[in-house]
């Protein structure tokens, strides 16, 4: 049926009957696997939850429409999500086209296989448009204590996704605890233990252990806690109702004793993935806005946008894996660049120098968008209980939604950002804890069963012993020996920033040890790989446009809209206002009105002037043009206050303001 449906509480149509699904519902919630529908009935059972707080977005509004061999067919068919975030739906077999958007979250969109006969759970996590206000930066920076870590996060009903009040939360080794508020919400200040100068994982000292218990469920164990100085963490928690325990793990790969990291190391496929399609990629990364039909032609109709590199919406990751990269049971979609920000800290050293950490954003993000293009389990099958395009464990990419403030700031900061070897598709980027050794003498990285050349990488010269598997791609450990100019043997060097530690691993340039036998020429693999920057304007979800009338062209404010189709347009900030430039992680805007540099939240809340009036030689507009550094913590601008127009920057609170050039022509500016 077409037209928009609305769930009620138990997820029956207002409008249409889906008995079968509906049925299904309770027995859906107790699993997180596939089961088997009644009467050959065929569909996907949502949940919608929020990406940082993994509680209920209500009221989720999903559109969809049929996948065929060439094409897309209209997104001609909707449905609202129940006020407990649930939407069970009945669909046909075959592969479908799904985007979904709610008020106060950024669209998304993604594609999923049905299967006769079968119904598939999945956790949809949206990203909010604001975070809540415990988790904004500012809130969260404003916690942070010198020399200790903040844990915080929520607890919730693993079945209902529903905040569970009074929870005790414990960090065993620190001996601190806290009690979760109505929200759900827990925050503790943990002693840290500084990382950051250890040569080699051996050097590490104990992680802590956290619990969660609460009558009525199981006591919660989550190990490999490390607690980083000057740096947030935030945990979020899914109690299952009964009795005992359950447990995960979230060591760091690079942190893991040898014998456990050596099964965490990532894993050439089987057989080489099959891309999907062409257009399905171009449609997934917003370069082709959805077709919309007419009442002129039959056949659907899509734009073609201006993004060059194909970066989807979501991915799908698979998790509770029996042969890893096979065999996941359990599929949830994220956000890419959400999986992005809370997965970083499994792959990298959250107390790590910012430069590795964003090297180590691109690589992962490039890995992880490799696999929507190429999934791991494109169908079901003997392999595959469940489509996901990547799997949770170091043989794909380790992943766990939690998020360490210092990697999430390094993916905000590279938003966007991917390595590629035909300026189209991200690449399929490699990386492990140690390269170095293995395959090529100690000193060098590579591995040349895989096309990849040994070539030489002198700050890793002596950890050979610690080798850990592929030789492919780039070293998490040597990232951040370049970053801090220090080698695993201690030598000097000089720092390299992220752009340099990524073009030292993957660029194709002559330090390959069979083109320059002698280390003699410039850094680079020789692998035949090219870094690609996908560095147009982030959007983060949410392309910010200056508005004018049509009749007059007079300027009438700062309009938001869904960067990938244009629609959900909606003001942000009214007037004479100009420059809109997005904060990193898309929470806040900054923009020119006419006393100066101005911010306010994405939802168009919170408005705060940074300047005012600070020339004396011009009434308005004196100062102009924002921009925000990578971590957020700073604005240039361009400003009249000296009697010219030149560069200034200050703290993103309006702090500190510094003229930083004084020959530059408003050209220039």
């Amino acid at each position: 049926m077409y037209g928009k449906q609305r769930y009620g509480r138990f997820g029956v149509s207002t409008r249409t009957r889906i008995t079968a699904v509906a049925i299904l519902a309770a027995a859906v919630e107790m699993l997180s696997k596939p089961i088997l529908a009644q009467g050959a009935a065929s569909g996907i059972y949502f949940q919608f939850l929020d990406s940082e707080t993994e509680l209920i977005v209500p009221s989720v509004t999903i559109k969809w429409g049929r996948i065929g061999q060439n094409s897309i067919a209209p997104l001609s068919q909707s449905a609202v999500s129940s006020s407990e975030g649930k939407l069970p739906l009945q669909l046909s077999p075959g592969q479908y086209a799904l985007e979904f958007s709610a008020p106060g979250y950024k669209p998304a969109r993604m594609h999923y296989p049905v299967t006769l006969g079968v119904v598939v759970p999945l956790n949809v996590n949206l990203d909010p448009v604001v975070p809540p206000q415990e988790l904004r930066k500012s809130t969260v920076d404003a916690e942070l204590r010198k020399g200790m870590e903040l844990d915080h996060g929520y607890v919730s009903d693993a079945l209902t996704h529903l905040p569970i009040a009074g929870v005790e939360v414990k960090l065993k080794q620190s001996g601190v605890a806290a009690t979760t508020n109505s929200r759900g919400y827990f925050k503790m200040m943990a002693p840290a233990q500084d990382t950051s100068k250890l040569s080699s994982a051996k050097d590490i000292p104990p992680s802590d252990t956290l619990t969660a218990s609460a009558p009525g469920y199981k006591t919660y164990i989550l190990t490999g806690v490390w607690h980083n100085p000057d740096n947030g963490m935030r945990i979020n928690i899914e109690l299952t109702p009964g009795t005992g325990t359950t447990h995960e793990d979230i060591t760091p790969v690079p942190l893991m004793p040898r014998g456990q990291y050596q099964n965490e190391v990532q894993a050439a496929p089987r057989a080489k993935p099959s891309p999907i399609p062409r257009f399905l990629q171009d449609w997934l990364s917003g370069r082709v806005a959805p077709p919309q039909p007419t009442k002129q032609q039959s056949a659907p109709t899509s734009t073609l946008l201006t993004n060059e590199i194909t970066l989807p919406s979501m991915i799908i990751v698979g998790s509770n894996c029996s042969d890893p990269p096979y065999g996941c049971t359990t599929a949830t979609p994220y956000t890419l660049e959400q999986y992005v920000q809370d997965g970083l800290d499994n792959e990298w050293n959250p107390s790590w120098d910012s430069n590795s950490l964003m090297a180590g954003a691109v690589a992962y993000r490039s890995y992880g968008a490799y696999f929507v293009a190429h999934p791991r389990c494109p169908t079901t099958g003997s392999s595959c209980p469940v489509v996901y395009d990547i799997c949770d464990t170091g043989t794909c990419q380790a992943f766990n939604p939690t998020a360490a403030t210092s990697t999430k700031a390094a993916a905000q900061a590279t938003a966007g950002v991917v390595l590629s070897t035909d300026g189209i598709h991200a690449a399929e980027a490699f990386q492990a804890a140690y390269n170095d050794g293995g395959a090529c003498p100690d000193g060098q990285i590579g591995n040349a069963t895989t096309n990849w050349p040994c070539m030489l990488d002198p700050v890793a010269a002596g950890s050979s012993s610690n080798y850990n598997g592929n030789g492919w791609g780039m070293s998490a450990w040597g990232s951040e020996w370049w970053a801090t100019g220090q080698s695993y043997e201690g030598a000097q060097t000089s720092p390299r920033d992220w752009r340099c530690i990524l073009d030292h691993y993957y660029n194709a340039n002559s330090n390959s040890i069979t083109v320059d036998p002698t280390g003699t020429g410039n850094p680079g693999a020789g692998s035949g790989d090219r870094i690609a920057f996908l560095q147009n304007q982030p959007t983060y979800g949410t392309i910010a446009y200056e508005a004018s009338d049509a009749r007059t062209g007079a300027p009438t404010g700062i309009r938001g809209a869904n960067a990938a189709d244009g629609s959900g347009d909606y003001s942000i900030v009214s007037g004479f206002v100009f420059h809109p430039s997005w904060e990193p992680g898309g929470a806040r805007l900054a923009y020119t009105d006419a006393s100066g540099i101005a911010v306010v939240n994405a939802d168009g809340t919170g408005t705060v002037q940074l300047t005012s009036n600070g020339c004396s030689n011009t009434p308005y507009y004196c100062d102009f043009a924002p921009a925000w550094s990578p971590f957020t913590e700073r604005i240039a601008f361009c400003s009249m206050r000296s009697g010219s127009t030149q560069i200034w920057v200050m703290n993103s609170d309006g702090s500190n303001l510094q003229q930083l050039t004084t020959n530059l022509s408003l050209a220039g500016c």
